[in-house]
């Protein structure tokens, strides 16, 4: 394996490739999801391994031990690279975040409709996003309110439901990675001449989401801001 020692690296970067591209096209988001942390938990192993390996050449004076640990560089990077940047972000243990804990919007279709934000999750979410708040629009309603779903068509979501009554509109957005479905709901209020818009969005699969719907959040609520 020392002579070819671009092989393994090869290998693993092909597993995260397939999962990556597959997920949510050929394959369901979960399964690329699998092949991709697979390829990452193989990278890590056969990383160890090999540098263990080398590590015991080298202290038994091998001529080999150099070509080894050379060989083990490569997919232990691989594998460290993928696990830190799952690690790495932070308030990624809950999927499901709101602008207004207070009067959480309720989800009118899919999965999560009817359904209240969970009690178990607001500590949790008090204490990682103090950023996240309503915004004040200097528009009416309707006008909001028409902006708020172009600018979620413009995104490729899908508008799953709206109540224009409530100001309520709901779209499912797929990550870009592996394309996991999350469920957002957007709420526009009136406020005299202006409007107040807050947002909840929610990962149908998996407990953490890597601060993604957090993410989407921000980024549509800056959105509407320079609209």
């Amino acid at each position: 394996m020392t002579r070819i020692w671009w092989l393994p690296v090869f290998i693993i970067l092909a597993g995260l490739g397939l999962g990556a591209a597959s997920a949510g096209r050929v394959l369901s988001p979960l399964a690329g999801f699998a092949i991709f942390s697979a390829a990452a938990a193989i990278g890590l192993l056969l990383g160890f391994g090999l540098g263990g390996l080398g590590l015991y050449r080298l202290f038994q004076d091998s001529p080999t031990a150099g070509r080894t640990l050379a060989t083990a560089a490569g997919p232990l990077f691989i594998g460290l690279a993928v696990l830190a940047s799952f690690l790495s972000t932070p308030g990624a243990t809950r999927n499901d975040v709101t602008t207004d804990l207070a009067d959480p919007p309720v989800f009118l279709a899919g999965p999560a409709a009817g359904q209240p934000y969970p009690e178990d999750f607001r500590v949790w979410h008090r204490s990682t996003y103090l950023d996240l708040a309503a915004q004040r629009l200097p528009m009416q309603a309707d006008a909001a309110f028409a902006k708020a779903r172009a600018l979620a068509e413009s995104r490729g979501w899908t508008v799953a439901a709206e109540d224009r009554e409530k100001g309520m509109i709901q779209a499912l957005s797929r990550t870009a990675l592996f394309r996991f479905e999350d469920d957002v709901l957007i709420r526009i209020r009136a406020s005299g001449a202006e409007s107040v818009i807050d947002m909840r969005s929610r990962s149908r699969v998996g407990r953490g989401d890597r601060g993604v719907n957090a993410r989407r959040i921000r980024d549509f609520l800056d959105a509407m801001k320079g609209a």
